[in-house]
Order: structure tokens, then sequence, then C-alpha cells
């Protein structure tokens, strides 16, 4: 009796089957994904090699030692949770069959050869590897974890074959791609650093590779196409469908089988429109299952491999049923001419009780055998093949049966010879028939049945069979995972499931919370998620970092305490401010139908205290569901300072702050002083300076988070202050401190305290972040987080201050330094009382009692935080004049009277040297005016335009004279009208008020003996000629050089040449920044009361914005005089003492308006136009840019003229005259 080879091999695969499904294990990976079973061994048939490449069909790619190239994915029960797609090398008969399958997808590549995509049946994802995590023998040298490659990245398209037809069958080639312009390339290699033949992705350069990888062929993995055998099924492979399903309805499974035809019948048949359960046949069904029977075809054992087709009753909740019709071949043909059996159903089972009584010589055992079907699976034509045990018909010619004993098969596939059969022998088979199959057969008249008959030779039946043999499982379309990835850059993260947000408190601890009404994400990093690529491509994995924690900080606690001193690095704490970046999540990221994203990897298992062990809560959760919103606000996205309070380091030297506390039950309470503590109060409000804090805490513009320059962001920092109570004074205010106090028995509280007893041991200095937590309205509001823990070393054996760095410690992109010092680990460390990585405690307002205490870090979302706008104090420290220039008297109080500065030609002083005729700055005495006809102690305040509103700055001029812009020809001179013409930048000119200390220091070229500048020992003040001009952005102030004159420079018009001011050998060019220089004066106010004020000068590289060290005007033995004090004063014992030794270093002065005009000569106040008359002369002021006409009692012209400046001296006979200014009324005059 000859057997099919088919059936032999059958009978092998059998044994494991069975055994497959006894150990069927339920593939589910995280997010509650079930994957699909894996219990369908591919064929271990290696060898039916193809030589092209067809659409639709699936292949497997083999390699020279028969094993086939399958893509694996990781799951826990077998050792990775991380549920990643790997590439395998596994023998043939020992790995699912869908995993082996591949798609084969050719293209050009645009020059001569061509390009192929793999895509797997299982996964419906590509053989794809990124370039950027391919291995080089570097990387593999320095990989101390086990080299290991998943899928996923941008290379889809690989080099293989240069055709996809060939007459021969494929034979063996290496898969590779080039990238970076062709210059490198990847290829597949075993990975030696694993077992189980783990395929990993390496690159060579093009030079390493050699001209068509002829350099490390030999090394790297080489496959050809071939069609996968065919399986012969068992019953529970066919209900799951060949791996599509699990026979459990609590795992979603139909818990029966449909079956479609490649060519549909015309005639309906049982077999496509019923719903049937499959069964495996069984020795109580089928007697004798084990031993060969050659009538029925079959050897010892191989009745297993045929099963029963069962359509169900009602069935239970568990799939249980207990009526049932069995699907069999019929003994019956069609009502045709045709000779073509049916295939029917028969009420619960074939047996003797309804076996046919008509036909001679049928037995149980053949009548069964009609029920019972052999399923063959084609893998590359994911199609069916199903053989009947048992299809014979009665003799067409006699319509009689003959040896009904018998089964008509694909063993016994030759009825005549079954009907010939004598004395019980096998009939022979014949190889002129083909095997005996259900199928499609036509009928006389063109109708098509299904039916069970031999099928044709020439179909290739192997393959399988033709069209008509071709079935297919019904509703088999499978559903795969929809990978994807989020563009680099800052996001919030939110749960679907609970709709809260994934955020880090103020410990660092992640947890799901929500913003309350007076809070907005926007302002808090925390709340903040950096995506960051890991791959490549449009399905790139990625790393998820939180915007303020680089790692899990928790650990960096122990009880809320640092478990070690945090400049060192124990062996087995190892806990420093330099460990590295530790994302919350690391690799592929899937999305639903409704667009949520989530994870598979199991090994993230989440930060809830009730969902993970010890150790996991630094990690977001495969369970859970996701939406990453876009971070759209400027500041997050630009901001160093996000999220935190900063304030530039002058700013803070003059303004003050008030601390509001953000209630909703009363929203006007404020942060006070009361009775030596700190307590919100309604409407009253202290005001604070913030410091930055001492430069060892380490907490200045300390660099913190993760994210820096992906997608622009930037390295975001933050600086820790100390809260000084202000007080009146508004000089130098260095005296009372927010401290925390912590006394035996009693609750911990801040309070005001000097810093001697702070330095005393009486309390710990409050050093605060100022972190961003609500919004009263508009207004940000800060939580006051301590960064400072003075207890940190309170134990029994403190650890040794200056520790050997063990060699394991892992500092930040920095090698272990050995022996040797490193700059840059000093960096990883803090001092032991700093909490700069973080913070220590946070600030809390005990509402009940009213009291400022302190809490933990570590909250739940429920919990409270007290929080504070910092609202700036409109507190000026300088007074300001306004821009418009004026006439002031600066004086002093002196008893009932008053003195003023004015200036002094006459030596009223009698200092006993000085320049005869120079103006020095002098005060006047009580009753006592300045000596000189019409000579006044007014003074023109002139603006400094580059001075700001927190210093405004002014040049004090005696005898100013204003030239408005206008026209100028080097030929012609001002506003000539002539077409050569060009602008005039108008300037101030007078002389100016300036500090001597050039000249005493031999900087200028007044004199060369210093005494006549200096007061007993003290730099004196005076006045030079010069002009004040605005150029552009640019402001200047020009002193005129070596004994010249403004009036020797003046040409006709009465204005200066300005070519003049940029010669050298005349004037002195100095620049106006705003900052502090010698001939520039701010008036610095001493109190809140905004009326008394010092008058501030400079000393070169000491002055500063609200400084109380630096240079200022005082009266020194009736002189005014330049005090310089650079002495910081420290504590002490209140505002008086203070004030005392301020004034002794330098004089408060008031200030009045005054319509006096700034000079010493017989001229007016320049507050209007007026008309002096003099002798032989008229001169005009305050009319520049006017014509000035003159006449007669009898109107005859005597002069006419464009005045230029706003003092300008007109030559006019004797007599009455009737002078006209441009706009103004006609006066007369009497000229002398």
């Amino acid at each position: 009796m000859s057997k099919t080879i088919t059936s032999l091999i059958a009978s092998l695969l059998l044994a494991f089957s069975v055994t497959s499904n006894a150990l069927a294990q339920i593939n589910e990976g995280g997010h509650r994904t079930l994957f699909r079973p894996t219990n369908v061994m591919s064929a271990e048939d290696v060898d039916k090699g193809v030589n092209h490449f067809e659409t639709g069909k699936w292949y497997q790619l083999v390699n020279e030692e028969g094993k086939l190239l399958v893509q694996y994915r990781h799951l826990a029960y077998v050792g990775d949770a991380s549920n990643a797609l790997i590439l395998k090398l596994e023998e043939p008969g020992s790995v699912p069959v869908n995993y082996s399958l591949w798609s084969i997808k050719v293209s050009e590549d645009g020059s001569s050869g061509k390009n192929f995509v793999f895509v797997n049946k299982e996964t419906n994802m590509e053989l794809e590897y990124g370039h950027v995590k391919a291995y080089t023998q570097e990387m593999l040298d320095n990989s101390y974890y086990g080299a290991k490659s998943y899928l996923g990245g941008c290379i889809q398209n690989w080099t293989w074959y240069s055709t996809d037809k060939q007459v021969d069958d494929f034979d063996y080639a290496p898969l590779y791609s080039y990238f970076s312009n062709q210059d490198s390339v990847v290829v597949l290699q075993e990975n030696m650093y694993s077992y189980g033949g783990e395929i990993l992705a390496r690159k060579f350069s093009k030079k390493e590779a050699g001209d068509n990888m002829s350099d490390i062929l030999s090394d790297i993995v080489k496959v050809k196409p071939i069609l996968a055998g065919g399986i012969i099924l068992t019953a529970n492979l066919v209900n799951e469908m060949v791996d599509f399903q699990y026979r459990y309805p609590w795992l979603g499974a139909t818990n029966t089988v449909q079956f479609d035809a490649t060519v549909r019948p015309t005639v309906e048949s049982p077999l496509l429109s019923n719903k049937f359960v499959a069964v495996d046949n069984d020795g109580s069904y089928f007697p004798g299952i084990n031993n060969e029977d050659v009538k029925l075809g079959l050897e010892n054992n191989e009745g297993w491999q045929y099963v029963r087709l069962q359509v169900p009753g009602e069935m239970d909740e568990e799939g249980d049923y207990e009526s049932y019709s069995t699907l069999y071949v019929g003994t019956e043909y069609y009502e045709n001419s045709s000779k073509e059996l049916k295939l029917e159903l028969m009420k619960e089972d074939l047996d003797a009780a309804n076996m046919p009584t008509d036909i001679p010589g049928l037995t149980e055992k053949a009548w069964i055998a009609r029920s019972l079907f052999k399923f063959t699976y084609y893998p590359s034509e994911d199609s069916l093949v199903i053989e009947p045990m048992n299809a014979l018909q009665r003799d067409p010619t006699s319509n009689t049966w003959v040896n009904a004993d018998y089964a008509f098969n694909s063993t016994n596939n030759d009825q005549v010879a079954i009907r010939a059969a004598t004395g019980g022998g096998a009939p022979e088979h014949n190889d002129t028939y083909g095997p005996v199959v259900i199928r499609l057969a036509y009928l006389t008249g063109g109708s098509s049945v299904i039916t069970a008959k031999n099928a044709e030779l020439n179909g290739g039946y192997e393959f399988p069979g033709s069209l008509q043999t071709r079935f297919i499982f019904k509703d088999r379309n499978f559903g795969y995972l929809t990978r994807t990835t989020l563009p680099e850059g800052l996001y919030f993260i939110k749960s679907t499931d609970n709709g809260k947000n994934v955020v880090a408190n103020l410990q660092g601890r992640l947890m799901f919370d929500a913003p309350e009404d007076d809070q907005n994400y926007d302002d808090m990093p925390a709340t903040m998620w950096v995506i960051k690529q890991t791959g490549c491509g449009d399905r790139a994995t990625v790393a998820i970092y939180n915007r303020e924690y680089a790692f899990d900080y928790t650990t960096l606690y122990d009880r809320d305490d640092p478990s070690v001193d945090l400049r060192m690095g124990y062996e087995y704490d190892n806990w420093n401010i330099c460990q590295e970046e530790m994302p919350v999540f690391e690799g592929q990221l899937y999305k639903d139908k409704d667009g949520n994203i989530f994870l598979i990897d199991e090994n993230y298992q989440g930060f809830e205290k009730t969902g993970c062990s010890y150790g996991c809560n630094w990690m977001l959760n495969n369970l859970d569901n996701y939406s990453f919103i876009p971070v759209t606000d400027e500041e997050a996205l630009a901001s160093e300072h996000h999220g935190y309070k900063h304030l530039d380091q002058e700013s803070l030297l003059y303004t003050k702050y008030r601390l509001n506390y953000n209630l909703f039950a009363n929203g006007n309470l404020y942060l006070n002083v009361v009775d030596n503590t700190f307590m919100p109060i309604e409407s009253q409000s202290t005001t604070y300076e913030l410091e930055i804090a001492p430069e060892d805490f380490k907490a200045t513009d300390y660099e913190f988070g993760y994210g820096v320059n992906i997608a622009g962001l930037p390295q975001l920092s933050r600086t820790a202050y100390v809260l000084k109570v202000s007080d009146k004074n508004l000089i130098d205010n260095d005296k009372m401190y927010i401290a925390l106090v912590e006394e035996y028995g009693k609750t911990a509280h801040y309070q005001p305290m000097s810093r001697d007893d702070i330095e005393a041991g009486k309390g710990k200095l409050g050093v605060f972040y100022l972190k961003a937590d609500q919004r009263k309205e508009d207004e940000k509001c800060y939580i006051l987080i301590d960064i400072f823990n003075n207890k940190v070393n309170d134990c029994n054996e403190c650890p040794d201050p200056n520790p050997v760095l063990p060699s394991s410690i892992r500092l930040r992109n920095t090698p272990d330094p050995g022996d040797e010092d490193c700059d840059e680990c000093e960096e990883c460390y803090i001092p032991k009382y700093s909490y700069a990585f973080n913070g220590w405690r946070q600030a809390h307002c005990i509402d009940g009692v009213g009291r400022l205490s302190i809490t933990k870090l570590d909250k739940e979302p429920e919990d409270r935080s007290s929080a504070f706008a910092v609202i700036t104090d409109n507190r000026p420290l300088y007074m300001d004049l306004g821009e418009e220039g004026k006439s002031v008297n600066i004086f002093r109080g002196r008893g009932t009277g008053s003195e003023y500065l004015f200036e002094d030609t006459n030596n009223q002083s009698n200092a006993p040297q000085v320049v005869k005729g120079f103006g020095y700055l002098g005060m006047t005495a009580e009753k006592i005016k300045p000596i000189g006809d019409g000579k006044t102690t007014a003074l023109y305040a002139d603006y400094v335009v580059s001075s700001t509103d927190r210093m405004p700055q002014y040049l004090f001029v005696v005898r100013p004279d204003s030239v408005k812009d206008g026209k100028w020809c080097d030929a012609h001179g001002y506003n000539p009208g002539c077409e050569h013409e060009g602008d005039y930048n108008g300037y101030l000119a007078g002389s100016f008020l300036i500090n001597l200390t050039d000249s005493v220091q031999g900087g200028t070229n007044m004199l060369n003996n210093p005494d006549v500048y200096k007061w007993q020992s003290y730099t004196r003040l005076g006045f030079v000629e010069g002009v004040h001009q605005v150029e552009g952005e640019n402001e200047y102030l020009y002193i005129l050089k070596n004994g010249l004159k403004l009036a020797d420079l003046k040409n006709k018009d009465g204005v200066l040449d300005p070519r003049d001011l940029n010669d050298a050998s005349k004037f002195e060019k100095k620049d106006l920044t705003g900052l502090h220089k010698n001939y520039a004066f701010s008036l610095r106010y001493t109190d809140d009361d905004h009326k008394d004020f010092l008058l501030e000068s400079n000393k070169e590289g000491v002055s500063q914005v609200a400084s109380f060290k630096g240079a200022w005007v005082k009266i020194h033995n009736g002189v005014p005089v330049l005090a310089e004090y650079e002495v910081d004063n420290g504590n002490h014992q209140d505002d008086d003492d203070k004030m005392k030794e301020l004034i002794n270093q330098s004089q408060i002065f008031n200030l009045e308006e005054t319509d006096d005009f700034a000079t010493s000569n017989d001229e007016i106040s320049a507050s209007e136009i007026r008309i002096v008359a003099g002798k032989s002369s008229v001169t005009i002021q305050n009319a520049a840019g006017k014509v000035v006409s003159i006449t007669n009692v009898l109107g005859q012209p005597l002069a006419k003229q464009a005045i230029a400046s706003d003092n300008v001296t007109i030559p006019a006979p004797q007599g009455i005259i009737i002078i006209s200014v441009e706009g103004e009324a006609a006066v007369k005059a009497i000229v002398q």
C-alpha cells in the first residue's frame, strides 16, 4: 500500500500538536493587550524555493543552515516583559508559523537594483531598524548590559537581489541597507552576545564593509525566500483559526469557526453556511483509532489527524453546548445527472444507529469515517485543503454499492481499484489521480457545488491545489497595534482614564493631580514632560522626561532626609545630584482608535502606591491611557527661569516686596511682622527685601531639569533668596531676616531675627526658592521652599567630612577622576546643609493660629500649599525731577534757616589754595548770599536721557545756553538757508558741576597742583564749561580743554561750530550711559517721606545703583566736598545709629524749584522770554529759534536776526527802542 508524503509528515506533527495544546499559553502583554495564540508551528519543510515574488503571498526566509528568520515578541512569561519585537533565526518546526511569514514588496531603488520591504504577518511590522541604534564594534565593546536590537526605525528598504523574477530559484543573499549618503551600511548579524539566535542590527562604514559587502560577507546573515510547507491542524488549531483567536469566550473568542471558498459555489453548501466547532477524533468516537486499517487507508495512529465538524446548538457562557449536528460526506448525489456527492448534516454523531441500512457491506467504522476530515493549512497561500477520510460513492455505472467497507480518500484514491479489491487487501494508490478533497465541482447545466472528489494533479495541490480546492477561514481579519510617535517638545500628560495630569509633587514624587481653580499648570515645569525621540522614522521610539526632575528625586530622600551626605557617594547609597537622567518611559508608543496613547512594555508598572511594589515609582503605567497635550505657553517654552521667581541682582538693590497670602476666603492678607513673628494679617503689609542666598549654598542660577536644546528648550535655572524685613530707612537695611525657630515641645515657626542672633544659633536662616504654584487672578503666587537644613548631620556618628570618592560613583557625563582633582566632579556635590537640588521644607501658614510654620515637601494632591503673590512695592529710591530741564535750589536745613549750594567764584569758603575765578561748588551761610551782582543759588537740572527710572540722573548747570536743532553750512553757519546746508544737532552749553576726582588724580589738563581741588584732604566739586549733546542713541558731555571758553568758540550766530566738538584739542568727550559718572548726579532718598535726599556722585569701581557704598556730597566745615563711603556697616543697634553714621559721611539735602536764572551775571530767570537792556546793547533770553526785530520809536529798522540760543546780546543805540520777538507782543526798552 502506498502512502502520501503529506500523511507521513502529519503523523510526526501530531504528537507535538497535542502537546502544545495541553500547554497552550495565553499571550497577554502590557496594556492588557491580548496577542494572538502561538500554537501552530511552522512545517519542517524548507525546500520549496521560488524564482519570483507575488502580491498576496506569504514567504519564509531561510538561511544556509536551514533556520528561519522570524519575528518574535518578547513576553513576560519568557523573561522579558518589554513586549518588544526582535528577529531570530529558529529551527523550522519549532517557531509559530505566523511569526515566520513575510510579505515581500519590491520596488525600484532609483539606480539599477531593487528595494525589498518585508512585512511580518503576525505583527504587520516591517523588518525595520534605526541606523541610530545599530551597533558599531565600539558600541558592542562598551555594552555592559548585553547588546539587543529591537525592531523599529527608519530603515525599511533593503537591498537583496537585483531582480524580482528569474528562471532559477533565488539563492542565499545578504540583506543590507545603505544610509548617510551611501557612506555607511546596516546589515543583519547573529548576536554572539546572547543565546537563542537573536539578530543584531550592525552598522559599518562603506570602507569597512567593502564592495558588495565583500569584507564582512562571511559574518552577516544571508537568506533566501521559500514557500512555507503545509501544516495538519488539530481541532483546537482549527477552532483557533490558525493562531487567530483563543477558544475561550472570556477572551473574546467567537467560539465557532466559519469557512469560505476561494471560488464560491452557486448551490448552497452546509460547509459554507454553518458555524462549526471542530472536535478532535478519539477512540470513543472512532473505534480502533490507534490501529492500522488498510481498507480505510490508515496507518497506525493516523486516525488522530482527523477532526469532525459540529454545528452547535445553543451555547452557554462557557461555550459549552448539548445539542449539535455533524457534517459528513453524504451518500446521495445532487439532483442532477452529474454524479457528485452532497455534504450533509447529521443530528448529533454518526454511529450504528443512524447508519444507512440500504448499503451492503457498510461498516460502522466506514460510516463514521464519512464525518472525519483532515485540515491542512498552507501558510504561504493562507488557505486550507480539507480531505475527507471517506468519500466513497456507489458505482456510477450500475448505481450499486461495491466494497462499502472501504474508504475513498487520498490514500485509497482510485474508486475503480476499490471496487475491484478482493480478499480484504488494500487497493493500489493511483498516482494518475489527485488526492481526495473537499472541492468545487460543476454540474451539468453550469451550476457549481461543494463535493468530495479527486483534485486535479495539474492544479499544484501541494502549493496547495487549484482554486477549486482552496478554502479559507471566514472573518479571519488580523487586527494590529498602531505604533505612533510624538514630535520632540514639551507636553502635558493627562490620563484619559481619570482625566488627571501626571505630575511630580514638590519632592519629585509622581502622582495624578488636577489643577485647582487658582492654579495654572503653565507655571509649573513639574507638570510638564519633555519628549525626546530616541529612534528615527515616522514611528520613532521616544524617551519621556519630567521637565523639572531629571531623575527620580525621591531617591535623594530617606524619611524626607538625604540617605547620605550629598557631598559624598557611598558604595551602597550612591545618590548624588549628578545622577544620570532617568526617563519615566523609554520605548515605543502606541495609539488606539480613539487617539489615546499607551505603552505595552510591562516593565513600566506605574507610580501609584496601590499599583506597584517598591522601586517602580518613577515610571508611567502600561495599563493606563494617556493624551499628550503640547505646551504652548511662551514662558514655559523660552524662559530659563520658568517655574521660579527670578529677580535680577541689580533690581534687588532698590526694590521692596510685599507677600500677599493667596487665600480664597480672604484675598487681602499679607505676611506681616507682628510681635516678633510672621503671620498673615488683613490689609497690613510689611515690605521685604530679597537678597541672593549666600554663595556657599550653591543656589545662585542653579541648573536643574531636563530638556535643554530639545525643540529649543533652554536650560532651567533658579536662585534662592533670603528675606530681609524692610524699615523706613532707605539707605542701609541689614537688620532683620526671616529665620526658622525650632524650640523643644513647640511647632517650628519663622520669625524675624537679627544676623547676630542667627549666627549665635538662636534660629536658622530661611533660604528660599520661590516656586510658582498658584494664581491670584493674573498674578503668580509662589511657595517658599526652604533649602537650608542645618540639622542634616544630627546623628551619633557623622560621616567623614572628606571621604574618598568610590570608583563606582556615577557622575553625569564625567569620567572617574581617579587620584586627580576634578573641577567637573565638584559640580556634582553641594554642601551637606544645602538642598539646592530641590528643597528641604516648604513654609506653611497655619491658618488657625496665624503662624508661618514648615511642612514636608512630599504631599498628596489634596494637600494645600501656602503661596504668596510677590507684589513689587513702588518705593522709589531716587528723586525724579522729570525730563524737562528746570531751575532748582538745593539746600540743607540749618536751625530754622536754610543753606544753599551755589557756584562760588570768589572763594567765599576762604580755602587756602584755589584757582582764581574758578567756579567751585560752595554753600551759603545763614543769611549770607553769594557774592556778585545778580548772582543766584539756582542750578539748572538737565536730565540725562540715558538714565533710567530706577536712578534718574541730572547734570547741574549754571549759565545754561540752549541751542535748538537746525541747519548748518560750513561756509555760511547756522540756519543759512543755502543749498549746502545740512542738519545741525542742538545742545545745552554752560558750566557743569563735576566732582574733581580726575583733577586731584591728575586725570585732566586743568591744573598741575591737585591741592587747589581739595579741602582739608577731601575732594571738592566745581563747575567746568562744556556742552551736553544727544547724538542718536548716544549721549555725551563735552568738556572744554586747554583754558578755552565757550565764548571763544561761538560764531557770528552765537552757536558752536559742530566740527569743534570733535576736536580733541578743544573738548574732552565724556560718555553718559546712565551709570555713575563724575559729572552726573542722582538724588538718593533717605526715607519713605520722599523729601530728603543725598546728592550721589561717583566713586570709580565702587558706586552702584541703590548701593550704600560709593560717593556723596557732604558739607565739611562749611564746604561741599566728596564723601567716599565703602565700609559695610554690618548690623546696627537701630536706625538712628545707622543714620548718624551715614550723615557723618554725607549730607542730607532738600530742594525747591525757583524762577531765578542759573547764572552769576546780570541776567534773569530762564522760565520765560526776557529782554534786558544794557549798555549799548539789549540781551534776549529764552528766545532760541525765534526772529527778533529792533526798531526806533519812528519805526525805522535797527536790527533783525534769527536767535540761535537762549542768551543772545544784540548791539543797540542809546535811547528808547522797540523790540519785537516773533510770536510775542512788542516791548519798549531804554538802552544806556
